[in-house]
Formats: structure tokens, sequence, C-alpha cells
């Protein structure tokens, strides 16, 4: 009897000794909190590798953007609902491609602003345009670089190291006058604690799904654009101050560009990008 009275005893002990660790798990509420007269700026770097072909002929196009952003608090509710004001402080473009080499300081956008109203679950309720802005030649080739700060959602629920949550978002943005819709259906997975710039940080893993489609015109021709892709990264994100410290992340992405008047053509692409955004400073608060 002493045998099995000992096994059933040790095995008890094991499962008090596993206990702890889930049950007293720590968990965290992971919510944006920008603060009213603080100012936050990041460092973002982007390098994108797209390759097209038009009439048999395949082009490669690589550029290299570097910019400065700022975002400005101005009023926080008692649900958590915050407003704040977004704009570039520096802004540069270095494009290579087989027509030639160029390199573009955007100062069309610099200091121009956007309010933005967030949920503090990263949802975005309003984007109002402050400070209009001429047409780029980069928004001329169908890109837009008005956005100078997108969320990631947050999990509704407490998390802990190992908790996952999913997020599917829709949103647009301008390209040629017209619009370009994006949709994302991400994962996400709390994968560790970790310190970055001196901040106690949860890191979160995510992956995703990404459709697009959109439709533009310039000059009296009509551009159609679909495509399908991945994404995947990794944000260190402060749950104490409710901000992402850093957010590294990678995409690829197949897509058909179909121009009409005039002549009809369609261009199959591929694009690849990385990013990545650092904050670099607080400014108007202790930290």
């Amino acid at each position: 009897m002493k045998h099995p009275l000992m096994l059933l005893s040790v095995t008890a002990g094991l499962l008090l000794l596993c206990a702890p660790e889930s049950a007293g798990q720590d968990s965290y509420t992971l919510t944006y909190r920008f603060q009213p007269g603080t100012t936050y700026l990041y460092a973002d770097t982007s390098r994108a590798t797209q390759i097209q072909e038009m009439m048999g002929q395949e082009m490669k196009i690589t550029s290299f953007l570097t910019m400065r952003t700022r975002i400005a608090g101005e009023q926080r509710l008692e649900d958590g609902t915050m407003t704040f004001v977004t704009s570039f402080d520096s802004f540069k473009v270095a494009t290579k491609s087989p027509m030639n080499d160029t390199t573009m300081v955007m100062e069309d956008l610099l200091g121009k602003r956007t309010r933005m109203t967030l949920a503090a679950g990263g949802a975005l309720i309003r984007r109002e345009i402050v400070d209009t802005i001429k047409q780029s030649r980069m928004m001329m080739r169908g890109i837009s670089m008005r956005e100078a700060a997108r969320f990631h959602r947050m999990s509704a629920e407490p998390v802990g190291v190992g908790s996952s949550w999913k997020t599917d978002v829709v949103d647009s943005t301008d390209m040629m006058n017209g619009k370009l819709i994006s949709h994302h259906a991400m994962t996400y997975t709390v994968t560790g604690k970790t310190v970055c710039e001196g901040r106690a940080c949860l890191q979160i893993g995510y992956t995703g799904d990404v459709t697009l489609e959109g439709k533009g015109s310039m000059r009296g021709v009509e551009l159609f654009m679909e495509g399908k892709g991945k994404t995947s990264g990794t944000l260190d994100f402060d749950h104490h101050d409710g901000l992402i410290v850093q957010d590294e992340s990678g995409s690829d992405t197949e897509m058909t560009a179909a121009l009409t008047g005039g002549e009809n053509v369609t261009i199959p692409m591929s694009q690849s990008i990385t990013t990545t955004r650092r904050l670099f400073s607080v400014e108007g608060s202790d930290k």
C-alpha cells in the first residue's frame, strides 16, 4: 500500500508545482494611451522591391524610404478614446529603376497634419485632413504617402504570454484620385517579455493575409488594381504606457494592374516590403 500512496503523493506534488505557473500567470490589458500634451516621435524605414511585367519586358524597381513621424496627443476620454495629430518631420525616398535613379525629399508632405480619433484598442474612429497638400510625383504613381501612423488592433480580453487573438480590418488609402481598399485578416500571439529602448514590453508576433482592390484615374487613363499577399512581423508593446516601441514587419504581395483608356494594358506585379518603426523620443512627459 505504501507504494501507491507514495505515487499519489508525488503526482499531487507535481500538479501543485505546475498549477501556480498557469493560474498565477501575469495578464495585461493592451490599450493605446497617447496622452494630451505629449508628443511621440518615431523613426520609420521601409524597403520595397517591385517587379512588374509590361509588353514582355520585366522591370525591377527598388525603393528605400526614411521618415520621422510625429504623433501629438490632444485629448483622452474616460473610455480611453483619444484624439491626436500626426505629421511627418522628414520624408525621403530613394528609388532605383532601369530608367533612372532618383532621391526625393517629400517637402510637400512635411508638417502637413492629419487628426485621428482612435479607440483604446486600436480601432480607427475618424480621420480628418487638417492641412491639404498638392499631389506629389509619388502620389501620381499611385502611392499615397499621407498616412503617418497605422495601428494594430489589440485583444479585447486581458492577455498573457502565449495568448492569441484575431482581427479583421478593412481600410482605404488614396490612390490616383481614387481609393485602394485593403483587407487584413490577422493573428497575434504574445510570445514573451522583453526590454526595448529601456522599456518593459510584451513581445507580440503576428501573421496575416492581405487582399487589395482599388481603382483610380490619371490624365484620362483608368487604373484598376487587385492583389493578395501575406504579412508577418514582431512588435514590442509597452503595456504600461500603451505604446508601440518597435515594430518590424515584412510582406509579399502579388498584384495585377489593368489600364484602360486609349489602349488596354494588363501589368502583373510582385512586391516585397520590409518596414521598421521605432519610438526614439517622448516629449512633454517624464519618460
